[in-house]
């Protein structure tokens, strides 16, 4: 049973990633879902944080420079989830990355992940509370590009800051994140 990474298969190839910790033991079981026997071969590579995100954390998410729009681009390839996150839009994800916004004025701030290229979660949220203020998973928009992309809208008060997470659906999406915000003031 597979329960903590995402697994991609390439031919007669599977790969999977997940997170360990230090000290605790990992047992790894590979098995045929057609009922194949045979020999099967396991190799493991350690990806260390040095090829994580460095918004990989929710402590040290990125700030973002907002005048009226602004546009990131980003991998969660190899980004993780961090014990007692938070669910994005009702969805386990495992591979989120972090963004922080503080307004300048009070308004609304508008955040999709249009562009991207797998199916996004995202979520807004206030400086350490595991409450969403906004959160969405599949924008149901009129054109069919957008509906695994993801959309939100918050209303910001001004010099309180949000925390902003964009997500894979499932823990099993990954890949190259375009998140756009624009923001109207009141």
């Amino acid at each position: 049973m597979w329960t903590n990474g995402a697994v991609s298969n390439v031919g007669t190839i599977a790969f999977a990633a997940f997170a360990v910790n230090a000290g605790v033991p990992l047992a790894i079981s590979v098995s045929s879902d057609q009922g194949i026997q045979g020999t099967f071969t396991v190799s493991l590579a350690n990806y260390s944080t040095a090829l994580r995100p460095a918004n990989d954390s929710r402590s040290k998410a990125v700030n973002l420079a907002l005048k009226r729009y602004f546009q990131v681009k980003a991998s969660n390839t190899f980004a993780t989830k961090e014990i007692g996150e938070p669910l994005h839009a009702s969805t386990p994800g495992g591979q989120s990355l972090w963004w922080r916004y503080e307004p300048e004025e009070n308004g609304i701030l508008e955040v999709n992940t249009f562009g991207s290229d797998f199916d996004t979660v995202l979520a807004a949220y206030r400086v350490g509370s595991s409450v969403a203020l906004a959160s969405n998973d599949d924008y149901k928009g009129s054109d069919a590009v957008y509906r695994r992309s993801s959309l939100i809208r918050v209303a910001v008060t001004k010099g309180t800051p949000i925390e902003i997470a964009v997500d894979g659906f499932n823990n099993q999406q990954y890949g190259s994140i375009v998140l756009t915000g624009y923001r109207d003031w009141e």
